[in-house]
């Protein structure tokens, strides 16, 4: 008999409820709602609304991205209008290029709360007026130049898609948006709010935006860009991580380059002994100045080797076996039989007969692996000592 009294009870308090929340909702009505925005400064959002009783507060939630954050900012009530206004510094300003999902909360004099449904926009560069084109899987928009500019940088993106299917059987890029912009200034704004960090000279792949200025070399810049998101596409974000750097950086960079002229720059370095021993590049590239340079066109040169040596199906069981294991040394072991300090010695020799190989490895690095194989043959010999005193 208690329980059901006790059922009875939880039944009307929750129809009180029930009720309670749809006299709420029929209280107020949102009748139109708006965002305006200015590129990096400024947010502004605003909500019309009908409302029986007194508004007294008003606050518009948004999130960004994927980002589980949620922004809330107080905007100000007049008779049927909720106004917000958001300055935009260095701590909250949201990525660019993202979509951004937002809603209205607003609270009565009675202690009420009333919520708008969700709505959305993507926070776009909005300082130009763009231009469009498109040659799918690409969209270019630009704001300064020829329409023949679109057409050329259009054909560069979809030349390094077939260039690069020629090499690995890699599926079509998705769809992809590239943005150029007249000054370099104006890139780096947008790459900045797009949390875009330039290593080694080229964006991160797998944002679905690349950011381009317009300049001689804008074209080669597109195929490289393309030939990076390619490769994410076709071996993830895991499989692409794997990757040596010199090895992205050798394909995507040597779509676009000249072989011929590199290979008078390299014969030079390789006289002066200056070339980059490549075990230093397979985590990162340098980033800028004369180094960086080099590190491409040695990348190049050495993907270019792979290929003549071991054809287009042998490369890609390395690009495979690279994207399986991350070992940038002994990758190779298990594709050709050999690890990369090997194939390099292997690649001077076939390139760079007339010089020696020495020169370019840091005899100080040699020192600290010698010092450490002496420390691990010490260790090994203790132990064995141990085991037959042991025994």
């Amino acid at each position: 008999m208690q329980r059901i009294g006790q059922w009875c009870l939880a039944l009307l308090i929750g129809c009180l409820l029930g009720v309670q929340n749809a006299r709420a909702q029929s209280a107020i009505e949102f009748t139109a709602q708006s965002v305006e925005y200015y590129f990096g400064e400024s947010l502004d959002f605003s909500a019309s609304f009908t409302s029986r009783p007194v508004i007294l507060e008003g606050y518009v939630f948004y999130q960004v991205g994927d980002d589980p954050r949620t922004w809330v900012y107080e905007g100000e009530i007049t008779p049927g209008q909720l106004d917000v206004h958001v300055a935009l510094d260095n701590q909250n300003q949201p990525q660019a290029f993202r979509p951004i999902r937002y809603w209205f909360r607003i609270a009565s004099d009675h202690g009420d709360f009333f919520e708008s449904p969700v709505y959305h926009f993507t926070y776009e560069d909005n300082r130009f007026t763009w231009q469009q084109a498109q040659l799918a899987p690409f969209t270019l928009l630009w704001h300064s130049g020829q329409p023949a500019d679109a057409t050329r940088l259009l054909a560069a993106a979809r030349a390094s898609v077939l260039r690069l299917q020629a090499l690995l059987p890699l599926p079509e890029p998705q769809p992809l948006t590239l943005r150029v912009y007249n000054q370099p200034a104006d890139l780096e704004r947008a790459a900045v709010l797009a949390h875009y960090p330039w290593a080694a000279g080229h964006m991160p792949p797998g944002q679905g935006v690349l950011l381009f200025a317009l300049g001689p070399d804008v074209e080669a810049q597109v195929q490289q860009e393309v030939a990076h998101q390619m490769l994410y596409d076709g071996l993830g974000a895991s499989g692409y991580a794997n990757l040596p750097a010199w090895l992205r950086a050798g394909i995507a960079y040597g779509l676009a380059s000249d072989g011929q002229a590199a290979t008078a720059e390299l014969q030079t370095a390789a006289a002066a002994g200056s070339l980059l021993p490549l075990y230093t590049l397979c985590q990162a590239l340098p980033g800028e100045g004369a180094q960086a340079q080099l590190a491409l066109q040695q990348s190049a040169a050495l993907v270019r080797y792979l290929l003549q040596r071991f054809n287009t199906a042998g490369f890609g069981v390395l690009v495979e076996a690279y994207a399986r294991s991350g070992d940038c040394i002994n990758a190779t072991q298990a594709a050709f039989g050999v690890d990369l300090l090997q194939l390099e010695q292997d690649w001077y020799q076939a390139s760079f007969a007339s010089h020696s190989v020495w020169p370019q490895v840091q005899w100080r690095a040699l020192a600290a692996a010698a010092g450490v194989a002496a420390l691990l043959w010490g260790l090994m010999r203790l132990a064995a000592r141990g085991g037959a005193h042991h025994g």
